[in-house]
């Protein structure tokens, strides 16, 4: 999904010379962090709720230009670009220019949320395994070749750690041989990190504990 398929234009910017009452005004009524100022279509960066809260209401936004953010997202970036945007500059709404620099709308947090728990990744029944390898060994391409010769999909996997050179790795599959999956990730080397009920290795390092245990406090 790209940006443009999410544009929102509801709000209408203020200009410069408008008062800051008016923007106070509009952060009252509207659920954004922030909130963009724009002169004859182009784009002079956003303002933040908070700050402009102590700002006083009979000034011109213009003399407060100091206070300006300069954070957007082009209409041709997709959700992962806006995603890291968001957090980034820890606001809930991104402007959005074209190639030409000018305001065309925003996006909201929100929307892009939505979007992202309505993708396979999230919405799909599937297991999600965590692993662990050295990060200059392991390859995206390699993971979907084991879980694919284990007769499964991948619905999503990305790199969702990195620890002392150790990459970690989270996968969804739809997988049908769960446990035989596991093992063969671990004939290539991976760790297993997540916890599986599926996961006959687990259960017989955990019953082979349990044994030396009881071994012990005879």
């Amino acid at each position: 999904m790209i940006i443009q398929d999410q544009l929102m234009n509801d709000i209408q910017p203020l200009a410069p010379d408008a008062s800051i009452g008016q923007l106070q005004q509009q952060f009252h009524e509207l659920p954004f962090s922030h909130l963009p100022v724009v002169e004859h279509g182009v784009y002079q960066g956003c303002l933040s709720g908070n700050d402009v809260a102590s700002f006083e209401p009979d000034k011109s936004i213009a003399e407060y230009r100091f206070a300006l953010e300069d954070f957007f997202i082009r209409n041709t970036h997709n959700w992962m670009e806006a995603l890291n945007a968001f957090s980034l500059h820890e606001t809930n709404l991104l402007p959005v220019l074209n190639k030409q620099n000018q305001y065309v709308g925003y996006v909201e947090l929100e929307s892009i949320l939505h979007h992202l728990t309505d993708s396979p990744f999230l919405a799909d029944a599937g297991n999600i395994i965590t692993l662990e390898k050295p990060f200059k060994d392991y390859s995206f391409s390699e993971i979907c070749q084991i879980v694919e010769t284990n007769g499964s999909k991948v619905l999503g996997c990305f790199l969702s750690g990195l620890d002392n050179d150790l990459a970690l790795i989270t996968v969804k599959v739809s997988a049908t041989s769960f446990n035989a999956l596991l093992q063969s990730f671990r004939r290539y080397g991976y760790r297993i990190i997540s916890q599986h009920q599926e996961d006959s290795f687990q259960t017989n390092l955990e019953e082979r504990r349990d044994y030396l245990e009881k071994y012990l406090n005879i």
